[in-house]
Formats: structure tokens, sequence, C-alpha cells
């Protein structure tokens, strides 16, 4: 049987791949039947075509070429039968002879559009860049004034990178139709992908002639605008767009980021307090805008127009929605970078009554309070919290801190041992057992506190508040001397500014006998200016050692005016 050309290279092909699908179409007549043929045969021919047809709507892509393919046998070339293997083919994912069998059907019909359009698919989806190209300008050729075939070779041009002749392409279609916003829209993308800025910017004012109330269209120019440096176009431009829709946020937030760059943080402050003060707004959206000027003040906290427009801001989103959890979270976020303590801790209330379940503000809430010394409003709210959020490691350790530092040892144990059962990172851990360590030291349940310190610094040996606590209270023991030299000298090396671990280190030298190096040691501990009252004391029983009773005299008074509660050393000093 002879094979047309297309045939015999698909052959050569498919002998290539192996396929022994695909050689079915090396099999199938393409050209004239040898012989006339009979009523019967052609009769079998349609009825197999039918058959074919059938199984197709049905889906079953299978059994249509297979009667399709039978079909051929009995028939005069079709371009009908070529058309449905070709799609048929398609649906099984057989690209080959999809592409075999479309192209037959243009050939015996070239000014069929279907057929064309058909293999234009099979060529996209085969990845034949060059080809889909070819036959889209082929079919213009049959059918150019059609509109819908120049928009796929535009279209198809741009995909393929060709933005110069995807543009021609649009500039013809915009020849015959007029202006169009849409296909003004594809050229831009094709300026914008060459980086032709200028075309760019010319076609997206051409689209804001057309459609002057486009969002996306004037937030895109003035983006453009402002690469360029031209702030006053971006500005006018973001201003035209502002007067069209006073509420929109990204609008609000681009201009107030212009301002924002230029530090005129009061023209931004303006901007951003119309959006905040409307009662149409969602508070979620104005939250976002409060986020981002608090955002800004952290990345420049000595700003004061900066903090004075964050914080008026901050104010007006809680004063409009009193009971959004979210702002109150914001506002504790902002005075905590301001350091308005004060502030903070209002804020942390008011978020913990709207979000019980938000961990963190309650973390916060009991860290803070903590810090301030306020201990029973941190013990309280450490209650509280836990009842929300159960077995927190922060809100228990810093519970339990509250309650030590209360004079309330043995609560606090029970709190610090809860934290430390919980998983947490080992340096977290560490300093949990260091506190149980020492506040079973303060209860003199020396063995236990053993143990926590030795946990301690099992999760980490470089705790170096660990390492200079179990030495300072082996050296009040005069336990192990040696290892309270080691520890004390580790926590030193590593705080060599510390006025506690240089007190800790002379006072085991002080224990050791060596009082030359104790009085080095707190001298050194004095001279940081962050000295307590036992530091100042230390020095005095150094002297007294020393032989130098008016020195000791001395520190001992100094140690008295700075602690008065020491009434021991009144008699110190009536002994002396």
């Amino acid at each position: 049987m002879r094979l047309s050309t297309a045939g015999f290279i698909l052959a050569i092909l498919i002998a290539a791949m192996g396929s022994t699908e695909v050689l079915l179409a090396q099999q199938v007549r393409t050209d004239p039947p040898a012989k006339e043929l009979t009523a019967e045969e052609k009769a079998k021919g349609r009825s197999l075509f039918m058959r074919g047809i059938t199984e197709y709507e049905l889906e079953n892509y299978e059994e249509a070429i297979t009667y399709l393919t039978e079909a051929i046998r009995y028939m005069e070339p079709s371009s009908g039968v070529y058309y449905s293997l070709s799609e048929a083919y398609f649906n099984t994912g057989d690209m080959v002879n999809a592409a075999q069998f479309g192209a037959e059907a243009v050939k015996l019909d070239p000014g069929n559009k279907w057929y064309r359009l058909n293999l234009i698919d099979i060529y996209r989806s085969a990845g034949r860049n060059q080809a889909t190209l070819d036959e889209l300008e082929k079919t213009l050729e049959y059918h150019p004034n059609d509109l819908d075939v120049l928009y796929m070779l535009a279209q198809e041009q741009a995909n393929q990178g060709q933005h110069l002749k995807s543009n021609a392409t649009y500039n013809e279609i915009r020849r015959r139709t007029g202006p169009d916003f849409n296909l003004l829209y594809q050229k831009y993308r094709n300026f914008f992908a060459l980086g032709m800025r200028d075309s760019t910017i010319t076609t997206l004012e051409q689209m804001r002639e057309i459609e002057p109330d486009n969002m996306a269209t004037l937030k895109a120019l003035s983006q453009l605008y402002l690469e360029d440096d031209d702030k006053a176009s971006a500005l006018k431009v973001l201003g035209e767009a502002l007067d069209r829709n006073p509420r929109d946020p990204e609008t609000i937030l681009a201009m107030s980021d212009i301002h924002a760059a230029e530090e005129e943080w009061d023209e931004a402050g303006k901007l951003l307090e119309t959006l905040v003060s409307d009662d149409l707004i969602n508070p979620n959206i104005k939250a976002e805008v409060v986020q981002y000027l608090v955002a800004r003040f952290q990345r420049d906290p000595t700003s004061e127009p900066l903090k004075r427009n964050a914080s008026r801001l901050v104010d007006l989103l809680n004063e409009k929605h009193t009971d959004y959890g979210l702002g109150f979270a914001l506002a504790a976020d902002f005075y905590i970078l301001a350091g308005d303590t004060e502030k903070t801790i209002a804020a942390l209330n008011k978020t913990t009554e709207l979000m019980p379940e938000n961990e963190m503000a309650w973390q916060r809430r009991v860290q803070i309070l903590f810090g301030e010394g306020l201990y029973e409003e941190a013990i309280e709210a450490g209650i509280e919290g836990n009842e929300m959020i159960p077995d927190d490691v922060y809100i228990l350790f810093f519970t339990g801190l509250a309650y030590s530092m209360n004079d309330q040892k043995q609560e606090a144990l029970g709190w610090l041992e809860r934290a430390a059962d919980v998983p947490a990172r080992r340096e977290l851990r560490s300093d949990i057992l260091g506190t149980i360590g020492d506040t079973y030291s303060a209860l003199d349940n020396w063995p236990e506190a053993e143990k926590a310190y030795d946990r301690a610094l099992q999760f980490n040996s470089e705790n170096d508040v660990a390492l200079n606590n179990y030495a300072y209270y082996l050296s009040v023991r005069g336990l192990r001397l040696d290892d309270a030299m080691e520890m004390a000298k580790r926590a030193v090396e590593m705080r060599p500014d510390n006025a506690a671990f240089l007190d800790t280190l002379g006072w085991v030298y002080f224990k050791k006998g060596d009082y030359e190096k104790a009085r080095e040691y707190i001298a050194a501990s004095i001279d940081t200016g962050q000295a307590s009252a036992t530091v100042m004391e230390h020095m005095g029983d150094v002297y007294e050692k020393l032989g130098d009773l008016d020195e000791a005299r001395n520190w001992w008074q100094q140690a008295l005016d700075k602690d008065e509660t020491r009434d021991h050393l009144r008699e110190k000093l009536d002994a002396n």
C-alpha cells in the first residue's frame, strides 16, 4: 500500500519509538481506495463511522478509534472521519496520531476553520510552538477577518516570548475594532515583560483614558512612576484613585508609603487616620493599617513623629472598636516598643479579657508584671492565665518567680516544678531548674538545691546564672570550694562586668582565705556601680580580715545606709 509523504515520515518516527499503538497509523489508508467501493462496502463504512462517533460521545475513545480506523477501509477519503480520529487520539494523549489525522483533515478541507483550530490545539498541547504559530497564520490566510484567530495568534506570540510581534498583532486588531481596554491591557503586559518602561506607562495612560475608574490601572501606573522615582506623578495618580474610592486601603497605604519614604509622618498619619476613623471599614483592615505603622516604628524607634502618629492610630483603633481584641494586642506591641509599661499592662489586660485564648498575651502580661515588681498582680494574672492556657511553661515559670519574690517559697516551688516538667527548649529548662535550686537554697534545703543546680547545668553547662548561684551557695556553706571557684570563674568569663558574679568570685576567694584576691574582685564589683548592700558588707568583712578596721567600718556603714534592715551590721559596728 502506498503511503503519503506524511505517512512515510510518521512511519519512521513510529519505528524509532517502538509503539504498537501508534503503528496502527502506519496501516491506515489515507489515499483513494485501489478499486471502486460497492454499495454494500460504503454502507458498512457509514455504519462503522456512526459506531465510532457513538463510542466517542460515550468517551470510549479506544473503541472509537477501532471503529473509525476500520471505517476508513470502506469509505472514500473523508475529512470528517480523519477529524474524528484526530479528536479521539487527542483524548487518549496520543499526540502523534492526533496530529497526523488532524493534518489529513485539514488537507482534505483546508478552509474548515474548526479543523485547523483542532490541529492548533494539538500542536500547542504537544509543545510544537513553531507549528502552532504557522498553523495560526495559515488559518488567517483562509479567514483573514476572524478576530478570534487574531487574538489567538497574539496570545500565542506572547506566550512564546515574541512580545513585539504580539503587540503588532494587537495593533492590527485595534485598527479593526477601535480602542479596547482589554486589548491595551495585553499590550501593557507585553511591554512590561520587555522592560520597556516608557511604552508601558504610555499604554497604562491609554487604559486610564478608556476606564478612568479602574483602580488596578491607577495602582499599576503609580507603581511605575514610583519605580522611576517620580513621586509627584505617583501621588497625583493615587490621588485620583482615592477620589474614586476614598475607602480603598491599598491606595491609602501606597500614598502613605510615599510620604513615609520622605519621612513625612504627619502627612502619612493623616491619610491612615481617615481609614481607621471610617466606621464602614472592617476592623481587620484597620488593624492591618495600624500594624503597618507599628512595624515602621519598630524599624525606626527613635523617630518622634512616627511614634506620635503610631500612638494616635493605635488609640483611635481601640476607641472605635472597644470589643476588638486584636486592636488591644497591637496596642500592647506598640507600647512595649515605646517603653510605656503602664499602657502596655492596660492593653494586655484588655487583650486577655477579650481574647482569653491568646497565649502570648498571657505570657507577656505575667512577665511584664513580674518585671515591674508587681508580684501580687503577676500571681493573680498567672493563676487566671493558667486556667485559660493550662501548663504553659512561661506562665508557670514567671508565676513561680513572682511567688518566690513575694517570699512565698513553698508556693513558688509548686509552680516552678510544674514548669520544669513541661517540654521546653534546653536553655529554658535549665533556667527553671536553676531557679528551683535558688528557691530550695532559700529554704535551707541544700540537698534538693544541689540536685536542682546539677540538673540545670546538665541541660545547659553555659548557664551563667546557675553557675554563679551554685558557686555562691557553696561558698556560703563552705562546701566544695574548689568546685565553687571553677564555676564562679566560668560565670565571670562569660559576663565580666556583672557585679553579682564578681562578688561571688571574690567571696569564694574570701572563704579560701585569699583576702587580697577577694578584695580585688569585690572592688571590681563595686566599680560597676551596680553593687548591692551585700557586696558592700562583703568588702567590710574583707578589710576586717586584712586588719584595716577603719575601712571595714566604712563599708559596713555604707551597706547599712543602703539597706537599713541589716540589723546585724549595727552589732558589727558597735563591736568594732
